[in-house]
């Protein structure tokens, strides 16, 4: 069995303090986060500018926003909650 703590070391919360290979991991994980929010942003502004002018070139408005706008604008909320929760992680 592998003991999460390195000889006994806990962090202040009383928990395992990591090791250094799950500490380069975590950072893996975060800039992979990172980048995936980026082109998330950038997929939900262009989704965003095309319902628009579908719109205007429609003369009415469109009260319901596309069903592929909703989901990219709940996977960007998501990942960034997914970050932030990392963040919260990182600090203990």
């Amino acid at each position: 069995m592998v003991d999460d703590a390195v000889d006994g070391d806990t962090h202040l919360s009383g928990q395992p303090a990591m090791r250094a290979c799950e500490v380069a991991q975590a950072a893996l994980f975060v800039a992979a986060l990172k980048t995936e929010i980026t082109g998330l942003q950038a997929r939900v502004e262009a989704a965003e500018q095309r319902w628009e002018q579908r719109r205007f070139r429609a003369s009415r408005i469109e009260l319901e926003v596309p069903e592929r706008l909703v989901r990219l604008r709940a996977q960007l909320g998501e990942a960034i909650l997914l970050l932030d929760r990392c963040a919260l992680v990182a600090r203990r």
